[in-house]
């Protein structure tokens, strides 16, 4: 008689408990956290995809490197192709660095923030720390110092939604 296979032993024991993130639905609601736009594409956009994608963008493999969108990225922050990192959207990124540089280590997460750094954390088999914020949400510098320089922090997080504009665009 053959033993029937359970593809949850293969699990590791640390990510049994690890809940999957569920975005919800609220379609009367423009989810300006998710990044969705609430105005309309402009004609001339819409227009200009509907030329690619009647071309043949859709039909061949795009470049994998994205050499020619890190190009452009680049040349408009001022920078090296070399330093422009990209992907298929904030998780991917985020697993990315945390399974190049965090596996093993503590991962620095100035709380509240967004809740893929965690679950990233973990899933890339590092400890996720939280940094609390001060009362008026801003990133505690000297707490946040002191943790960084406690043995096996690898990765630091620190969101700064309201002052991004500011250091793209001064």
């Amino acid at each position: 008689m053959r033993e029937s296979f359970s593809i949850a032993g293969l699990v590791r024991p640390e990510l049994e408990k690890l809940m999957p993130y569920e975005a919800k639905l609220y379609p009367e609601a423009i989810k300006l956290d998710a990044n969705e736009n609430p105005y309309p594409f402009p004609e001339s956009l819409s227009s200009k995809i509907g030329e690619l994608a009647a071309g043949d963008v859709l039909s061949r493999y795009p470049d994998g490197a994205a050499l020619e969108l890190r190009r452009d990225i680049a040349e408009y922050v001022g920078t090296e192709p070399e330093q422009v990192m990209v992907g298929n959207g904030s998780d991917e990124l985020i697993l990315n660095i945390l399974l190049t540089f965090g596996t093993g280590g503590r991962v620095l997460i100035t709380n509240p923030t967004f809740s893929m750094y965690k679950i990233h954390s973990q899933i890339a088999g590092a400890r996720p720390i939280p940094v609390p914020r001060r009362g008026d949400f801003s990133i505690d510098v000297p707490a946040l110092v002191c943790y960084a320089r406690q043995p096996e922090a690898k990765v630091v997080f620190c969101a700064l939604p309201t002052t991004l504009p500011a250091i793209l665009h001064p």
